[in-house]
């Protein structure tokens, strides 16, 4: 399979095992800066998971692929916002309903949002979120 047109691989099935066999398996030729996966979900720990693996783990701890999957088919929706300065955005600050997802940079490019505290904005990106639907 010819994978040389795409830059970024994303694991997101519901078993972290083989996110993670996938992950490793594919870090040689996309680069480990350019694979993620979905976290585990509560069997980790904030303290057990360290710093560089924070960095290739998807949206935020809770973000599991059932969990994912049940909002995206319920109540929830995909919403940009826009950003009006530059920031660097607490993600303790997002409301707990909402899922960062990715930054929409100004040339189009996408910046995934991963467990890292804080979101590096700029004027004009949009942080695009998975968030309640308001009824």
């Amino acid at each position: 399979m010819d994978l040389t047109p795409y830059e970024t691989i994303l694991a997101m099935t519901g078993d972290m095992a083989y996110n993670a066999l996938v992950s490793q398996t594919f870090a040689p030729e996309f680069g480990f800066n350019n694979t993620f996966s979905l976290p585990a979900g509560s069997s980790l720990g904030k303290k057990e998971i360290n710093t560089s693996h924070k960095a290739h783990l998807l949206f935020e701890e809770n973000a599991i692929f059932t969990e994912l999957n049940r909002k995206i088919n319920t109540t929830y929706e995909i919403k940009p916002i826009l950003i009006k300065e530059n920031c660097k955005l607490d993600k303790d600050t997002i409301p707990e309903e909402s899922t960062p997802l990715f930054v929409q940079k100004e040339n189009k490019t996408i910046q995934l949002v991963t467990l890292r505290k804080k979101i590096n904005l700029s004027k004009g990106e949009q942080l695009v979120v998975l968030k309640r639907k308001n009824n």
